[in-house]
């Protein structure tokens, strides 16, 4: 059976998670500025949101932030340009939720690879 842990790929794949993550805090960020809310736990939420997926903290429930963010954003009247922008960015944040941060986020030095030596008996 495949483990579910998160495996941290490094390299070009790595590269490509530390970019998708970049995109998904954009992201929030640029709809918060379309369409600031008026709470500040709304504001307080973002805020984690992108400072998770940026660092690659938590990376996973900050894509679950950033998916609330979205939807919320995409639940309000607004023109064809904003909900593709809802629905893309709801994408990536679901790809990268799925994904995990990649070898290059805080989640992989805190939780990340272990070497494991198995001592053979004499």
């Amino acid at each position: 059976m495949r483990n579910i842990l998160p495996t941290y790929p490094a390299g070009v794949a790595g590269c490509g998670l530390l970019l998708l993550r970049a995109a998904v805090a954009a992201g929030v960020l640029a709809g918060l500025l379309e369409r600031p809310p008026a709470s500040p736990l709304a504001w307080l939420a973002a805020s984690l949101a992108m400072a998770c997926c940026m660092l690659g903290v938590l990376t996973r429930l900050g894509c679950l932030l950033a998916g609330a963010l979205v939807l919320r954003l995409a639940l309000l009247p607004a023109g064809i340009d904003g909900r593709l922008h809802a629905a893309v960015l709801l994408g990536a944040a679901a790809s990268l939720w799925l994904l995990g941060p990649g070898a290059y986020a805080l989640d992989a030095r805190l939780f990340g690879r272990k070497v494991l030596r198995i001592r053979t008996r004499p």
